[in-house]
């Protein structure tokens, strides 16, 4: 395996360079495009933001009144460089007409108001969107992407005004930050200042999950790391830590310049932060470049009233926890993501892309069934205005169908992964070294004791 250094995190941010600042002339046409299509969906504010930021935080809240006087508070005690000011623009959302959701979710809204005109502070600015009451509720078609785009267009249309390139900091109302964390993305941005990636974060169990339901939990979480570690190394030959070791839209960020590209996020129930990544690697996947710090913390809880990442935890627990990651998966991901990064990196036709995707071959460690199943998707009609989109509706079509493919138990999708990490490392001496730091033996761990070595080992590692 290949080794990568860890990204060195410093620890004074400075500001960013305003002489290299400015989007270009397209950059600044396809924002205008992005928010014009996003205003279909809903009316978007136009806010009074301070030149001095760069960091722009993005939360959607529904019926989230338990949390809102700490998710307030979290993001108001964040500590910033002389000079730096961030904007957290809170979008409290609705699309049914049910008089307790909306009741609860206007009672958030006067909290969050009164919090932030009793504790104002010049470098740290709210902005509170109201998305539920009469008028204002969203289509019941909506979805999480759609709410997405709605909060980074408002950035968009505020930014535009003084066109500048910044960070868009998606998270969500259920996820505190560190008071560091505005700092860390201030910094990825000013290294780079075209970037995107993720945030490392920490797991807070609500106090209404039981501990043999947390093993669960904790087993697919484990399962989602090794997985992000070993799609970045089957894709790219890097073994590093890709992606954010956690839930998925609870943390992502992309600098203005690269969301535009990609037309922000894709409209849909849940997967939308994934997806925004795939589009992202696709077309420059030397600009990812994660926060490894834990600068967040999760709070996990089932709920069938969320959409999204909440209703589908309940629906694994329904169905017994059933796990759509494997090595093998990982593996046909991998490849497809190449096609696909190819195909656009290329500016191929969409018939030139499918001439250079062939299932057999690409994927030829998956059954002759998984395999066939794969090729009815690509036979299929593809709608799309462009070949890029073509191309791009085909690779989430066959990344659907590929997870579908398998549900494994999680003991065969852990064993899995460990077997793979056994053949390649056992001989590896920094590998060892962590066995016998946790005074334990590589031969007689479980599958999962390897795994949790292999994520330390890929954080860890040094450039070779």
């Amino acid at each position: 395996m290949n080794n990568s250094e860890k990204p060195n995190i410093s620890k004074t941010p400075e500001s960013p360079d305003r002489t290299k600042l400015s989007l270009e002339k397209e950059v600044i046409s396809a924002g205008e495009v992005f928010v014009q299509q996003v205003e279909q969906i809903a009316e978007i504010s136009s806010l009074d933001f301070s030149p001095n930021s760069f960091v722009f935080v993005c939360i959607p809240a529904y019926r989230e009144l338990e949390n809102v006087e700490r998710l307030f508070q979290s993001w108001n005690s964040q500590t910033l460089p002389e000079g730096v000011s961030i904007e957290i623009v809170i979008c409290i959302n609705q699309k049914t007409d049910n008089a307790e959701d909306t009741d609860k979710n206007r009672k958030a809204l006067e909290i969050l108001q009164n919090l932030y005109t009793q504790n104002k502070k010049e470098n740290v600015r709210f902005h509170f969107i109201d998305n539920f009451s009469e008028n204002h509720k969203l289509g019941e078609e909506s979805n999480i992407g759609d709410i997405r785009n709605i909060l980074s267009a408002t950035v968009m249309k505020s930014v535009l005004k003084n066109p500048r390139n910044g960070i868009i900091f998606s998270t969500d109302a259920d996820t505190f930050p560190t008071d560091s964390c505005a700092a860390e993305l201030q910094k990825h941005f000013q290294r780079t200042q075209s970037v995107y990636g993720s945030v490392d974060k920490k797991i807070e169990f609500d106090s209404s999950i039981p501990e043999d339901e947390r093993v669960k939990i904790k087993q697919l979480f484990l399962l989602s790391d090794v997985h992000t570690i070993l799609l970045e190394y089957f894709s790219s030959g890097r073994l590093t830590l890709p992606e954010s070791m956690g839930a998925g839209g609870a943390g992502f960020f992309s600098s203005i310049d690269q969301f535009i590209e990609v037309g922000g996020y894709s409209s849909m129930d849940f997967g939308e932060d994934t997806d925004l990544l795939n589009k992202l690697y696709a077309r420059k996947p030397d600009s990812f470049n994660p926060v490894l710090t834990p600068e967040l913390t999760n709070t996990i809880r089932f709920s069938d009233r969320l959409e999204g990442d909440g209703a589908l935890l309940s629906e694994l627990k329904k169905d017994g926890y059933p796990a759509n990651h494997s090595l093998d998966t990982t593996r046909a991901h991998a490849q497809i993501r190449k096609w696909f990064s190819n195909s656009l990196v290329s500016q191929f036709s969409f018939e030139q892309s499918l001439g250079k995707l062939n299932i057999d071959e690409q994927l030829s460690f998956l059954s002759e069934r998984e395999r066939s199943d794969l090729k009815d998707i690509v036979q299929n009609k593809i709608d799309g205005e462009n070949d890029d989109e073509r191309i791009e509706n085909l690779f989430r079509d066959i990344l659907k169908k590929i997870y579908e493919l398998r549900k494994e138990k999680i003991e065969i999708a852990i064993g899995s992964y460990a077997t793979f990490i056994k053949s390649n490392l056992s001989e590896n001496e920094q590998f060892q070294a962590i066995f016998s730091k946790n005074q334990k033996d590589l031969s007689t761990s479980s599958d999962e004791d390897i795994i949790m070595a292999f994520v330390e080992f890929s954080a860890t590692i040094d450039e070779s």
